[in-house]
């Protein structure tokens, strides 16, 4: 009878913590997702802003100004996008209306394409000005420029309108904690073998925006090093070499170039493909984790910030204005901060004065 009881209490302790285990792992989990939410919003607020700020005060070419301050307004949507994701993520379910999910869910991947393909936009603008040095202000207009961001703005949100008329394939996804595109229609198609349609469509949207854009940013920034190391040959075959100066400065320029194929390369591919894959792997019926779909989303939206840090490291005329930039802001809030304090001593000592007084 002891021994029973004793199996008894020592079954009910095992229960006991394994469901503490399991309620610890859970408020884990809760905490870090709302972390990281909260990170990625307060990263691309301050990191976009920043950069609209600094961009029109740089010495970078107009027509790569023009495409970063396109990029840069279309991450800082993204940006507020997560700002509105933060209260979901705490409560647990969207507090904003049905409206307004079919709004998010229906823009959120535009602006990611339009952020991508202002990428592409970058390197190809790179590449003519270095190939066709002469003729590129000819080539690449501010007119033109403009006329093929507004394509890079229109096209995406033509193409996922129908989410936004309809509204019947945008619910609020927990594991993402954002509204997004209903996975219902993949796992029907998964359940009755009609997987094709599902891997067909996704399979469109990687291509679109990994693959296609990849091969476009490795392709020009080859191509640049590729030409510019040839105009080198051909300088020191016509003019029997290069001063030490000059050499330095050709290295100077293939390091630069590098950097800026490594950076944007970085980011990209630490962003894009794994989202990519998680997504095309759900259309083929396969079960993924919860905290892998959530990591990979949110690693997608921090594209924003990442690709502003990717300028920040390859142009030294950009980080050293967004230094100040930032500069100039602790110091407004720390005359904020210091005068407040000076206001409420000043009116605590009056206060203690009249009760004296009194």
């Amino acid at each position: 009878m002891a021994d029973q009881s004793t199996t008894d209490v020592s079954f009910n302790f095992s229960t006991e913590s394994i469901n503490e285990d399991i309620n610890r792992t859970a408020s884990s989990y809760f905490i870090f997702r709302v972390s990281i939410i909260v990170s990625v919003a307060l990263l691309d607020l301050t990191a976009n802003i920043i950069a609209l700020l600094a961009l029109p005060r740089t010495h970078i070419p107009s027509n790569s100004k023009i495409t970063w301050m396109s990029m840069c307004t279309a991450n800082l949507i993204l940006g507020l996008v997560a700002v509105f994701s933060i209260a979901p993520a705490v409560l647990k379910r969207w507090i904003y209306g049905q409206f307004m999910c079919r709004v998010f869910g229906t823009f959120v991947l535009p602006f990611i394409i339009v952020s991508v393909w202002c990428l592409v936009i970058l390197s190809i603008d790179r590449y003519l000005a270095i190939s066709k040095p002469l003729h590129h202000h000819l080539i690449v207009t501010q007119r033109r420029l403009s006329f093929v961001i507004a394509i890079a703005f229109i096209f995406p949100f033509i193409a996922f309108s129908s989410g936004f008329i309809n509204g019947t394939d945008v619910e609020y996804n927990y594991e993402r904690c954002a509204c997004f595109k209903s996975t219902k229609y993949l796992q029907s198609a998964a359940k009755y073998q009609n997987i094709l349609a599902g891997v067909a469509a996704q399979l469109s949207v990687s291509v679109l925006c990994t693959l296609f854009v990849l091969i476009m940013i490795l392709f020009t920034y080859a191509r640049i090093i590729i030409i510019t190391r040839s105009q080198n040959r051909l300088i020191r075959g016509n003019f029997g070499g290069l001063p030490a100066q000059n050499n330095e400065r050709v290295k100077s320029i293939d390091r630069k170039v590098l950097r800026m194929l490594l950076a944007t390369a970085v980011v990209f591919l630490a962003a894009w493909p794994p989202l990519m894959i998680v997504d095309l792997l759900t259309a083929t019926g396969i079960a993924i984790p919860e905290s892998l779909v959530f990591c990979t989303f949110w690693l997608s939206i921090s594209s924003s910030w990442l690709q502003v840090l990717s300028l920040a490291v390859t142009s030294a005329n950009f980080r050293r204005i967004s230094n100040g930039i930032l500069r100039q802001l602790f110091r407004a809030l720390t005359c904020n901060v210091s005068t407040s304090v000076d206001i409420e001593d000043q009116r605590s000592s009056v206060e203690m004065s009249d009760a004296m007084g009194n």
